[in-house]
């Protein structure tokens, strides 16, 4: 479609160009107001140079605002609840984001990503001690009686679970992390 009036609706008009085009009387008469290009000798032009105006120009865009807030007061704000207070919802969430930063700084929460690395580090240890520890075991156990591998099982799992403390500890000192930023945060 060319991107000149004569490929688009005409109109004589400004209350058939809206209900013709659905586009708001408010936002024509705005754009007539507002000197767009669309307006010919008593002719409307419902086509590109109306819809630029509308949603490129300062006075389009503002003549746009002005009819949404205009229908949420209307219908009780039930579809776009807090269209006219967006400042108040800008602050409100400016203050969110402050909060969480401030958070993040502090220690209080951590990065989704790094609490996930963190968690596959803590399984690989985990699998990696136990294979060990099973190992042991095995080794450790042929010929002992039941009570015996027992004993001697319950040793591996506790060097087990020691070995795992040591390697997080080594982490965190890696990363800067102390045990009373760890005791902090689990108070």
């Amino acid at each position: 479609m060319a991107d000149t009036p004569d490929a688009w609706k005409t109109f004589t008009s400004q209350s058939a160009a809206a209900s013709a085009t659905g586009i708001p009387l408010t936002l024509i008469r705005s754009a007539n107001k507002g000197g767009c290009s669309a307006f010919h000798s008593n002719r409307i032009y419902a086509g590109p140079e109306l819809l630029r105006w509308i949603f490129e120009t300062s006075e389009g865009q503002a003549a746009l605002m002005s009819f949404v807030v205009a229908k949420v007061d209307e219908d009780d704000g039930d579809y776009l609840t807090g269209v006219s207070d967006w400042a108040v919802e800008d602050k409100k969430f400016s203050a969110l984001l402050k909060k969480q930063k401030l958070e993040k700084e502090q220690g209080a929460v951590i990065d989704k990503t790094a609490a996930h690395e963190s968690l596959q580090v803590l399984m690989a240890m985990f699998a990696s001690e136990s294979l060990r520890a099973a190992e042991e075991n095995s080794v450790a156990c042929v010929g002992l009686d039941a009570m015996q591998a027992l004993k001697v099982m319950k040793e591996n799992r506790a060097d087990m679970f020691e070995q795992i403390e040591r390697r997080l500890l080594e982490l965190q000192a890696a990363e800067g992390v102390t045990n009373e930023d760890v005791e902090a945060k689990n108070l």
